[in-house]
């Protein structure tokens, strides 16, 4: 194949199968990587305190700095493509949604620092996204009793870091 007719198969937002047409074969790699790193890391962990040395929680965590780091470092085509941001709402907030209520203190802190990341590089484009995080984790998390005061604790820095950018 010519590395500019490379496409893969993306569920698109009403579950029909596309199939995604890439401009070079990295692109194709770098959406099949950071797809397979949220999938990961929304797999789920064994009921109860996970032993910190289980694969389940290495492979959850590793996938998250992976993530992070593939956020943190976003070069033009990433931040811009249609199809990168469209993973990153598809895939990427789902996981989020469901790692940013983890028990875990360093999978949570984990999922607040890409939260983070994609207020800096993509918050034009995922407005809506970032207001349901902030209705259903951030201010439930606050509001709920049960919550660890850990948990709490992080979402106020969160909150801090996020009020003293002036954006």
């Amino acid at each position: 194949r010519i590395p500019s007719q490379e496409s893969v198969d993306v569920v698109s937002e009403n579950d029909n199968s596309v199939t995604a047409k890439f401009t070079h074969i990295l692109q194709k790699d770098a959406f099949l990587v950071f797809r397979a790193l949220c999938k990961l890391s929304m797999k789920p962990l064994p009921d109860g305190t996970p032993d910190p040395k289980s694969h389940e929680l290495r492979s959850k965590i590793l996938s998250l700095h992976l993530l992070l780091s593939i956020l943190q470092n976003a070069g033009p085509v990433f931040r811009n493509n249609e199809m990168f941001i469209t993973a990153i709402k598809q895939y990427l907030c789902v996981a989020l949604s469901k790692n940013g209520v983890s028990s875990v203190p360093e999978v949570f802190e984990l999922s607040l620092a890409i939260f983070l990341a994609l207020l800096q590089n993509f918050k034009v484009h995922l407005k809506k996204q970032i207001e349901v995080f902030f209705k259903e984790i951030f201010m439930n998390i606050l509001e709920t009793s049960s919550s660890s005061f850990e948990h709490k604790w992080m979402v106020i820095q969160a909150l801090t870091r996020i009020c003293g950018d002036a954006q």
